[in-house]
C-alpha cells in the first residue's frame, strides 16, 4: 500500500497518449461495503452495509464533501449473543477539500472534515450506544491512467476511532468513546459512459483491525 503513491507519481511522469484529463469534483457515489473488524475479539462475523458520499466543486480548486456509512455485524455462533444481537457501526462527515494538478493526468487532493461516529450494540433487553465527534484530515492522489480509468490512493487520520468506552452504561444510555486511527485506501474506477462509472475500493485502518471492500456506482455531474 505504501508504494502506491510512488508508483502513481512515476507512472504519471512517463510518456502517455495526449488527451485531456477529466477528474470530476462534482459527483455522487453509492457503494456496497463488506467489512471485518476485531473490535469485539473473534466474536463478530464480517459485516455488510452501504456508503453514500459526494463532492461539489467550488471554482477551480476547492470542493465541499460529505459522506454517510453504516455497517452491521452479527455475532458468531461461538458467542452466546449470536441469535439475538447485532453490532452496528455508523459514520458521517462533512468538510472541505482542495485539489492541485501535478500533471495533466494527476491531482494532489487534501481535505479537512468534521465527523461523527456511533456504534450500537443491541443485546438482550437493552441497547448500548457509543459515540464520538472529531476531525478527519487526509491527503491523496487521483490519476487518470487512461481515458475513463482512474486510480486513487489516500491516507486519512482521525480522532474518532471506535476506541474503548470512557464509562459503561446500558438500558439505552450513551457512552463516550475515544481513539485515533490512520486509514489507507486504494481504488480503481472505470467510467463506461461520460457521466457514469463503477469502482472498487479497499480501506485498511490502524485501529481494531478494520478492513473493508467497497463496490460503488458513481454519477458525475
Amino acid at each position: 500500500m505504501k508504494g502506491i503513491f510512488a508508483a502513481l507519481l512515476i507512472a504519471a511522469a512517463l510518456p502517455t497518449a495526449a488527451y485531456s484529463a477529466d477528474l470530476s469534483y462534482k459527483y455522487l457515489d453509492l457503494a456496497y461495503s463488506s467489512a471485518a473488524t476485531t473490535a469485539e475479539g473473534d466474536t463478530l462475523q464480517d459485516g455488510t452495509g452501504y456508503r453514500a458520499d459526494g463532492n461539489y466543486g467550488l471554482g477551480d480548486s476547492f470542493f465541499l464533501e460529505g459522506a454517510y456509512q453504516t455497517d452491521q455485524f452479527r455475532y458468531s455462533m461461538a458467542s452466546f449473543r449470536a441469535s439475538h444481537s447485532a453490532f452496528i457501526a455508523q459514520y458521517r462527515r462533512v468538510g472541505v477539500g482542495y485539489h492541485l494538478p501535478l500533471t495533466e493526468q494527476l491531482d494532489l487532493v487534501t481535505h479537512l472534515d468534521f465527523g461523527r461516529v456511533r456504534t450500537t450494540e443491541n443485546d438482550i433487553g437493552y441497547t448500548t450506544v457509543h459515540g464520538n465527534n472529531g476531525y478527519v484530515v487526509g491527503v491523496g492522489l487521483r490519476w487518470e491512467a487512461v481515458a475513463g480509468l482512474e486510480l486513487d490512493a489516500g491516507l486519512d487520520h482521525d480522532d474518532m476511532a471506535f476506541g474503548n468506552a470512557l464509562s459503561t452504561c446500558c438500558s439505552g444510555g450513551a457512552v463516550r468513546q475515544s481513539g485515533s486511527e490512520n486509514v489507507l485506501s486504494a481504488a480503481a474506477r472505470y467510467r463506461f459512459i461520460s457521466w457514469l462509472g463503477v469502482g472498487l475500493e479497499h480501506q485498511s485502518s490502524s485501529y481494531d483491525g478494520w478492513r473493508e471492500w467497497l463496490i460503488s456506482l458513481r454519477a458525475n455531474f
